[in-house]
């Protein structure tokens, strides 16, 4: 990447097994879920295998870097390799997502959990691994990810992401229970994320991303799955955007730009 500035707005911490465990207050390590790796587990279960000291000799790391793709990718959860990674692609920073960590306390897009102990112990564990994993390199932003379900609980660990280092928080695009995130139980938190000038981040992953399944069921051959690193589907493109707009539509509708007008976000994917 030569000739302007490039920050990469998306990129990715791939978690093992056993990554987040550290990182968690005693007590808490014990609650934690096993992660889900969906259909990437024998991936994840060859990635010890096969990364011997000239691995990525054999692989030819300067022609195929940009072929490399989940926990396949050079620096995928290695800070070190990360950071050559970027000398290599030439990019001024990076923010950094987790991947499948959320699944270990969260649950997947937040429906099968709801013990808050867990909830916000799991938040405050990630979010201290994700600054530690970026803590070797300025060009590398931590994202750090923190429920809104319960508000006061809420305030408390943005306030402690930020003192960690967390330069963006993601947040689930999905009303936290039966109220607005534009409620005024969520003042709070938006005057905390202004306050710190620290953006609220939007992302596909803690939100429901698939279309009714029957659109597949469709007489033809054709498949449906289109590759990548994301198991999404063609049809799932046509509503991937939906919970994120609603989210940002309410924020306008009900003004909170307005009440928090130093208030800022993004939209990542």
């Amino acid at each position: 990447a030569e000739g302007r500035i490039y920050h990469d707005a998306d990129s990715h911490l791939m978690e093992i097994q056993g990554w987040l465990a550290p990182y968690a207050d005693p007590g808490m390590r014990e609650k934690l879920l096993p992660p889900y790796f969906g259909a990437a587990g024998r991936m994840v279960e060859a990635l010890g295998k096969k990364r011997d000291a000239d691995y990525w000799e054999k692989v030819d790391l300067e022609k195929n870097l940009m072929n490399l793709k989940g926990w396949d990718a050079f620096g995928a959860i290695d800070p070190t390799e990360r950071t050559r990674a970027l000398d290599m692609l030439g990019f001024h920073s990076q923010l950094v997502f987790p991947s499948i960590a959320l699944s270990q306390f969260w649950g997947l897009f937040g429906q099968q959990q709801r013990d808050v102990e867990l909830l916000y112990g799991g938040a405050r564990a990630l979010n201290r691994a994700m600054t530690d994993f970026c803590a070797h390199d300025t060009r590398l932003l931590p994202v750090g990810f923190v429920p809104l379900d319960v508000p006061a609980l809420a305030e408390k660990e943005i306030e402690e992401a930020v003192r960690l280092g967390c330069r963006g928080i993601w947040i689930s695009a999905m009303p936290p229970g039966d109220k607005s995130p534009t409620h005024p139980d969520y003042n709070g938190v938006w005057a905390r994320f202004q306050d710190a000038n620290v953006p609220f981040l939007l992302h596909v992953g803690a939100n429901p991303r698939t279309a009714p399944p029957a659109f597949v069921n469709n007489g033809r051959p054709a498949s449906d799955f289109l590759g990548g690193g994301e198991s999404i589907g063609a049809k799932d493109y046509l509503v991937l955007h939906t919970s994120s707009e609603v989210f940002l539509g309410a924020m306008v509708l009900d003004g909170i730009f307005e009440q928090f007008p130093r208030l800022r976000g993004g939209c990542i994917e």
